[in-house]
């Protein structure tokens, strides 16, 4: 799962970034050592209230941690297209555009 490789990157990547062993995130965080490896390995995933002390640890935003992108390139490409149709005074197109991706 392409989300959870991302999150055990971004925790190893942010922990380092601050400057911390896995101990000291551990300590900060108020759990073992052997749970922070096992985020890091991907055996477990930290539960959502703990990723988001972790976002507030790293200054990071939840999304940003866990890697989360809102916009794909095909919901790019919707908006453009309902900008373009929105432009051109096609509203009803960009309107059953709009909700064809609803």
């Amino acid at each position: 799962m392409q989300l959870r490789l991302t999150l055990l990157d971004n925790i190893r990547s942010c922990r380092k970034t601050m400057g911390f062993t896995q101990e000291q995130l551990a300590e900060a965080m108020n759990v073992t050592v052997g749970a922070v490896s096992k985020w890091e390995s991907g055996a477990t995933t930290p539960e959502l209230s703990v990723l988001l002390e972790l976002a507030a640890l790293f200054e990071v935003s939840v999304d940003a941690l866990l890697g989360y992108h809102v916009l794909d390139s095909q919901s790019e490409q919707a908006v453009e297209s309902i900008r373009d149709l929105m432009q051109g005074k096609k509203y009803d197109q960009a309107v059953h555009e709009a909700k064809k991706r609803c």
